[in-house]
């Protein structure tokens, strides 16, 4: 095998999440090692109070910003464990860490907890996003990847221009720009 042979990078990949993570707990929807490192990470709820209410938009928009992608986890999670890779299987729990993490930096903002319903026409298109072969999938999976990245960039720019204090959350936002180059890379 080549060093460019995709099972090995697979391996490669899914050895460097192991060691990173620990191993994964699909029931519990939990990375031992990343959870016990990410606890350390967010700040408690209310660290930083909203004195203006453009501060509250953003501490409200940071909890409900990956809403979406909570929902579209949800569904994956849900309807295609039997057809996931062990490396899939990690980078959905990932996915479902940021939700976790953007909702946790929100509160630590000062955010208030919505919810929010996703519209019937995105529902439609995750499900069929879910339900895709893999060959499709992996390049409209690749695009989320791309756009969820620049997403982070402009929360963590939009943070610390209304919460300059708030390094922490930028360095949490830092965390999930990482896991989304890799989930690129792979």
């Amino acid at each position: 095998m080549s060093a460019l042979d995709p099972s090995t990078i697979e391996a490669a990949f899914l050895n460097a999440l192991k060691a990173r993570d620990g191993e994964l707990d699909w029931d519990k929807k939990l990375l031992p090692k990343r959870e016990a490192y990410l606890a350390t990470q967010v700040p408690a709820p209310n660290t930083f109070q909203p004195k203006t209410a453009e501060q509250r938009d953003v501490a409200n928009f940071v909890m409900s910003v990956n809403y979406e992608e909570g929902y579209a986890c949800d569904r994956a999670y849900s309807q295609r464990a039997s057809r996931q890779t062990e490396v899939d299987r990690y980078q959905l729990i990932e996915e479902f860490y940021h939700t976790r993490l953007l909702q946790a930096c929100g509160r630590a903002l000062g955010g208030e907890e919505k919810r929010l319903k996703t519209p019937w026409t995105r529902k439609i298109l995750i499900d069929m996003i879910t339900q895709l072969p893999e060959a499709v999938r992996r390049p409209v999976k690749f695009s989320a990847e791309i756009l969820g990245t620049v997403v982070m960039y402009e929360v963590k720019l939009l943070v610390l221009r209304h919460f300059p204090e708030a390094t922490a959350i930028a360095n949490v936002i830092d965390e999930i720009v990482t896991d989304e180059s890799g989930h690129m890379q792979y």
